[in-house]
């Protein structure tokens, strides 16, 4: 009962603000000739409806409806009772449309459907927790047992106002009511608050559902959240180095850095900021990678996530001492990227080629090196026969009969 009533009050309070405006006629025109197809379809990149929910149908009067369950709404309420936007941002919606379909602007075709498994995955999520119509049963309950229990409150206090003192009855009768009724203030803007966050559309809450998912790392949730980013969304302006590329595949949009000690943060709009030791150095736009650091370290980082994301050939943006480091850091780490800018490409392939002559001059020395070892320890090694028996020494000789007489001689004349 209370969500009829408080439905039929918001509805009451849009018509009002229609009807007051005074443009009423042109609002007419529209809502009886803007194409509901287009309407979806702008809202799908605006707003990340999902388009595939919905289905368009024709009224008696030739008017558009959009079906909503079992509501058909015209396209006026669909803004203000089905996407719970506010009346003036409705109108400018509505009249951006319509001036595009009467310039004869040719309309997008809507975002693509959500990834049936992460949307089966979400659904079941929602369904783990009641679903929305059991969220509301809740809702509602815990309402009444709120203002219950204020009201028993306020009926206790006058009941001690009137067991008091005569002359002090009447002023603890008005703190009390005065107590009720600033609790009562107090609950029906915690209800209110409640019941929008209830009313967020599922487009957001799946918005959020893929968030929570990318940020434990999950890919394919991170390259969903970036197809469902609302168009224009604003980020902070950076004026350091990029890296990009002409095109890439729509799945690297999904691709994490898994560098050592890196952590990454992902945002609502699905931009990834990796940081080191605190500090933040990358920030992955999904078509763009800014530089939020330009040191070794981070544009080697860049570059290995460059590779993967967008391929071989790289476009690079920025300060021109930037662009001729991240080239010749290209060539010191060995990642295997071509620049599209020739002069760039120039630095990094004579760069690779001063190193690659580095690494052959060094591999001919060492082998050289290792020659003369070679050459040096043969010539010390004396090849002799081996008998088993140790080193060989002369043998003894026998003296014959004529060397013993020559020898007495010699002795007898010393004499």
């Amino acid at each position: 009962m209370d969500s009829t009533l408080s439905q039929h009050a918001r509805d009451l309070r849009e018509r009002g603000q229609i009807a007051a405006n005074s443009d009423v006629q042109e609002f007419q025109e529209i809502k009886h000739r803007l194409d509901a197809s287009r309407l979806l379809s702008e809202l799908s990149r605006s707003h990340g409806l999902l388009v595939d929910k919905y289905e368009v149908t024709v009224a008696q009067d030739g008017s558009a409806r959009i079906v909503c369950g079992n509501r058909k709404l015209n396209v006026s309420d669909f803004l203000t009772r089905e996407m719970r936007l506010s009346w003036s941002e409705s109108a400018d919606i509505l009249r951006s449309a319509y001036r595009d379909q009467t310039s004869g602007l040719s309309v997008q075709g809507p975002m693509q459907s959500p990834s049936p498994v992460l949307w089966r995955q979400f659904q079941n999520e929602r369904k783990s927790r009641g679903g929305q119509r059991e969220l509301w049963t809740r809702q509602f309950a815990s309402e009444r047992e709120r203002r219950d229990a204020l009201k028993r409150a306020l009926e206790r206090d006058k009941r001690e106002a009137r067991a008091g003192l005569p002359h002090s009855r009447k002023s603890a009768d008005s703190v009390a009511r005065m107590t009720y009724v600033a609790a009562e203030r107090t609950l029906s803007g915690d209800i209110r608050v409640e019941r929008q966050q209830l009313r967020t559309p599922v487009s957001d809450q799946y918005r959020t559902f893929l968030h929570a998912l990318a940020e434990t790392g999950n890919a394919d949730a991170l390259a969903e959240l970036r197809r469902m980013a609302r168009a224009g969304t604003q980020r902070s302006v950076h004026e350091g180095g990029s890296i990009s590329a002409h095109a890439s595949h729509p799945e690297a949009n999904g691709i994490f850095y898994r560098g050592k000690d890196m952590k990454f943060r992902v945002h609502m709009n699905g931009d990834v900021v990796y940081s080191l030791g605190g500090r933040a150095i990358i920030e992955d736009r999904g078509s763009k990678l800014m530089m939020l650091q330009t040191d070794r370290f981070a544009i080697e980082a860049g570059l290995r996530l460059a590779e993967a994301k967008f391929g071989s050939i790289i476009i690079l943006s920025g300060p021109k001492d930037y662009q001729e480091r991240t080239a010749l850091v290209a060539a010191e780490a060995g990642v295997k990227v071509t620049f599209e800018n020739k002069r760039l490409e120039s630095m990094r392939e004579q760069r690779a080629a001063e190193l690659a002559s580095e690494r052959a001059r060094k591999t001919e020395h060492r082998e050289l090196g290792r020659d003369f070892v070679t050459a040096q320890r043969a010539s010390k090694t004396v090849e002799t026969p081996s008998t088993g028996l140790g080193p060989t020494s002369p043998a003894p000789t026998t003296p014959t009969p004529s060397q013993d007489r020559s020898k007495k001689q010699e002795q007898d004349r010393e004499r």
